[in-house]
């Protein structure tokens, strides 16, 4: 089983509940803006990933998240 990147684990020392998952990324865990750099929703897996979390394909028009990406 692939580990996805970017999961978080629970941990006692450093709790996670604050992340709030409609406004971060779904692979980095970035915060993400209300304006901009909001995210968007890969194609793929239909998670909401920032820019940094995307792979392009040659035209440079369409893109999926990393995790999709390495997949195929």
């Amino acid at each position: 089983m692939l580990r996805k990147k970017g999961a978080l684990k629970v941990n006692q020392n450093h709790p996670v509940w604050h992340v709030d998952p409609n406004r971060s990324c779904g692979r980095c865990r970035a915060e993400l803006g209300r304006i901009m750099n909001r995210g968007a929703f890969c194609k793929a897996c239909k998670v909401r990933v920032c820019k940094n979390c995307r792979e392009y394909n040659l035209k440079g028009t369409d893109w999926i998240c990393t995790v999709c990406h390495k997949n195929l």
